[in-house]
């Protein structure tokens, strides 16, 4: 429900700096690829008059026993004197309307990928018929990758709508999905870095920098001293094995027409690499383990995203960050911590750190802050 209420808020109040965080696209002119989407009765999207071809499409998709209601069905034609085309079936017709757009994105990210590996170097993304939004949010993330290999590597492709009159739902249109898909991926970015490289400092950082220049936002790096002058001792609980210092990552964003009306409130998980601590995870995938700070980026990824789009909310985003660590100064099962409302806690496993840490977080924005009740929780 709250993510239909924050979508509704997408349609309805875009900024009308939206294009300032457009990434620069091709011109409709010089794609070597299109994708052409086959919808489920067989149709086949039309090519832009800017790329005729003498091929009958149709005909090479009935040809080649292609079937048009079997989802993901593709078919790469490469022409003399054109374009590469790279169909690619939607599937059987559904009544939701989530589920078709879910089929949407999967196929044009399919075909995209397609594309790609036949050499593409510009592809387009014929929208005729299908949601240029949910193309957009598709093509992005179809070409994301994340490489810390220094050989030199084939630059990603450009990706663009090549229609002149794709079909937007309401008020979504290509831009959107772009800002979409690119919060997404600086998600999946952050998810990806290994521990040394996105420390608890590091993560502030990045996030300070992702949001610069930007209105209407706030951000707040606070400290252990600040974290222990606040109560929160069972957040500093989880930070006692680690040399690494812990931050508490705040930002305020003050979208709506009343500065002072009621914020959501948004919490992540931070634990830039968890150990398990005393409690120590076996050895085998633990390097995974750089990912625990999953929460954190997906709602740092969110709010940017709602702040490029000028959403009119109010929003209070809250993150505590710190490496989970076994250590002289660990914190050792058994032990007891007083929380920020008076409860005590004990510890009985060093690795179910998260509750430890979210706990300080939601009372903080519940309390200090007076967020909305429906506070979004992410680890």
């Amino acid at each position: 429900m709250l993510r239909n209420r924050i979508q509704r808020l997408a349609y309805n109040h875009l900024s009308p700096s939206l294009n300032k965080f457009q990434r620069m696209s091709s011109t409709k002119s010089g794609f070597d690829a299109l994708v052409l989407p086959v919808l489920p009765n067989g149709e086949i999207t039309q090519l832009p008059s800017a790329y005729p071809s003498s091929l009958n499409i149709s005909s090479v998709w009935t040809a080649t026993n292609a079937k048009s209601t079997k989802a993901l069905e593709k078919r790469i034609i490469h022409q003399e004197n054109g374009p590469t085309l790279s169909l690619v079936a939607l599937g059987k017709g559904s009544t939701s309307q989530n589920a078709t757009r879910e089929a949407t994105r999967r196929a044009v990210g399919d075909a995209v990928k397609a594309a790609k590996d036949a050499g593409a170097r510009s592809i387009g993304i014929v929208a005729d018929n299908i949601s240029d939004h949910d193309a957009a949010v598709a093509s992005n993330l179809a070409l994301f990758e994340f490489t810390l290999q220094t050989k030199e590597r084939d630059p990603v492709p450009s990706v663009s709508c090549a229609s002149s009159q794709p079909r937007s739902e309401s008020g979504l249109q290509w831009n959107t999905g772009e800002l979409y898909a690119q919060g997404q991926n600086l998600a999946r970015e952050l998810m990806e870095l290994p521990a040394n490289m996105l420390t608890p400092t590091i993560f502030c950082e990045r996030v300070v920098k992702e949001f610069e220049g930007l209105d209407k936002v706030e951000i707040h790096v606070h400290d252990e001293a600040w974290a222990s002058e606040k109560s929160m001792r069972t957040f500093l609980s989880v930070t006692q094995g680690t040399a690494e210092p812990a931050k508490f990552l705040e930002i305020h964003y003050k979208g709506a027409s009343n500065p002072d009306a009621r914020p959501l409130g948004l919490v992540g998980k931070g634990i830039t690499f968890d150990s398990g601590g005393i409690s120590l995870k076996p050895g085998a995938g633990m390097k995974l383990m750089r990912g625990d700070m999953g929460g954190a980026a997906t709602v740092v990824s969110a709010l940017l995203t709602i702040v490029k789009l000028g959403l009119p909310i109010n929003v209070v985003l809250a993150a505590p960050l710190t490496e989970n660590m076994p250590g002289g100064r660990a914190t050792k099962p058994g032990d007891v911590f007083v929380a920020m409302n008076g409860k005590t806690v004990e510890v009985d496993n060093t690795d179910a750190e998260g509750r430890l840490v979210l706990a300080g977080n939601v009372f903080h924005l519940a309390c200090d802050n007076r967020t909305h009740l429906r506070v979004i929780k992410m680890h």
